[in-house]
């Protein structure tokens, strides 16, 4: 009967091989036959070293225990021995079928010797990496923030990857529609860094309304990441300078500094508006005057990046306020409420958005009370700054690509200028939706 069961497994095995292409060598690996399984084996013999062995199992309800997930980089996955959908059968000669996670990790832990032994029944089936998928995945900047210990969905914690909002990651391996794994990328150091797993899309879109996004409630974006691709320094696009951050902040000091200084490269952005011109006031100068009819209509169309009422008068900024300037080979500038960065986001604009934020209340106090504009501010009014400052990074700060804490205006001006030059000298990170129709 035990050989009829094998002649049985080994037709079956053979039926299923048979229908696969294998497109890599596969390496020798000692192979012996189990009775008591009715098939194949491959015996694997890994040495202990510092780091963690880099797989995931799963369970099935009759309590086998299979290898789910390699980790790229991993004792395992180096190996090239131990495979996804591999069964395994023992550890160091101690069978796992039943046994609790914990119990097989004792088992990963407690041998005396320098090498760990598992009895594998293989796969049957090869996973492919799925290319295609992962070309136009390759790196992705984090919207959210995420721990994966306060996640209790996350397969294996311990082998997660915590990150917070504006990083960028490498993604290494697509494992399935839930689950990725991926690593920091560090433009600054030339370190290697480890390889975790991530949540997909997908997965946190079904996460949407657990407590595991704590910081993450009132979100105003439907994805976890965005793809994104390097934009060379010198690449002759210009890109337009938003400056956010709450009144009162500093944000039109530093614009008319940065123009005053180089008025032939920057330049602001006209308004538009429905009021009529005062005396002193200069048609497409001071701002764009037009009727209220004709406001209402460029609003209802989506022509304006942002517009308010104010005074029974409207106001905005035309899309093409700013393709004026572009097209002038200059950069415009223009102070926006995060809200416009819905409009902005796009490789029509391509926008560098800059994040001006208040110091904490005592230097903020020193330095406001120093101010010599005709704006004096009140302890309530420097309170609300900051309130409002918090407020604006957390719902809108994934989409910053710097930030400036404007403690003393002079210096706050020579970071901008060094932020600045570096954006034009050295590569940045900018949305690959911005560049994709140009790529081939």
């Amino acid at each position: 009967m035990p050989q009829k069961g094998a002649d049985f497994y080994l037709i079956d095995a053979y039926d299923e091989i048979s229908k696969q292409q294998w497109n890599v060598a596969l390496p020798e690996i000692p192979t012996d036959f189990d009775s008591e399984y009715g098939c194949a084996v491959k015996i694997v013999q890994l040495v202990k070293g510092s780091e963690a062995l880099g797989a995931t199992i799963k369970y099935t309800p009759e309590g086998s225990v299979f290898i789910s997930r390699l980790i790229v980089g991993g004792a395992a996955e180096k190996s090239g021995l131990i495979s996804v959908g591999d069964r395994i059968i023992s550890i160091n000669g101690i069978s796992v079928d039943n046994k609790d996670p914990n119990d097989i990790a004792v088992l990963l832990n407690s041998s005396e010797n320098s090498t760990v032994t598992f009895k594998l029944a293989p796969t049957a089936l090869r996973k492919c990496l799925p290319t295609d998928q992962l070309k136009n995945y390759k790196y992705v900047k984090a919207l959210i923030d995420y721990d994966p210990k306060n996640d209790p969905s996350h397969p294996c914690p311990d082998a997660g990857l915590s990150f917070e909002k504006g990083t960028i990651l490498e993604v290494i391996h697509i494992d399935d529609k839930h689950w990725m794994q991926a690593k920091f990328v560090d433009a600054v150091s030339n370190m290697p860094s480890a390889v975790g797993i991530i949540p997909s899309d997908e997965k946190l879109s079904l996460d949407d309304n657990n407590i595991t996004f704590e910081n993450n409630k009132n979100r105003l974006i439907s994805n976890g990441y965005e793809s994104v691709c390097q934009l060379a320094p010198k690449s002759g696009i210009i890109r337009t300078l938003v400056l956010i951050g709450p009144p009162g902040v500093g944000r039109n000091e530093l614009k008319r500094r940065l123009i005053l200084q180089k008025p032939q490269k920057y330049a602001a952005t006209v308004p538009h508006t429905s009021r009529p011109p005062r005396p002193h006031e200069k048609d497409g100068i001071d701002y764009n005057f037009v009727s209220r009819q004709q406001m209402k209509e460029w609003i209802h169309n989506g022509r304006f990046i942002e517009s308010g009422e104010y005074n029974g008068n409207l106001y905005g900024t035309l899309d093409d306020a700013i393709l004026t300037v572009i097209s002038k080979k200059q950069i415009p500038i223009i102070n926006a409420h995060p809200s416009a960065l819905k409009s902005l986001r796009s490789s029509r604009f391509m926008p560098l958005t800059i994040f001006i934020a208040p110091p904490d209340l005592t230097v903020l106090k020193k330095t406001r009370a120093l101010n010599k504009s005709d704006r004096k501010f009140n302890d309530n009014d420097l309170e609300q700054m900051i309130i409002q400052s918090k407020q604006l990074e957390q719902m809108y700060g994934q989409f910053f690509d710097a930030k400036i804490i404007n403690d003393n205006l002079n210096d706050a001006f020579e970071t901008l200028c060094s932020i600045l030059h570096n954006f034009e000298t050295l590569p940045s990170w900018i949305p690959l939706e911005w560049v994709k129709n140009d790529i081939k």
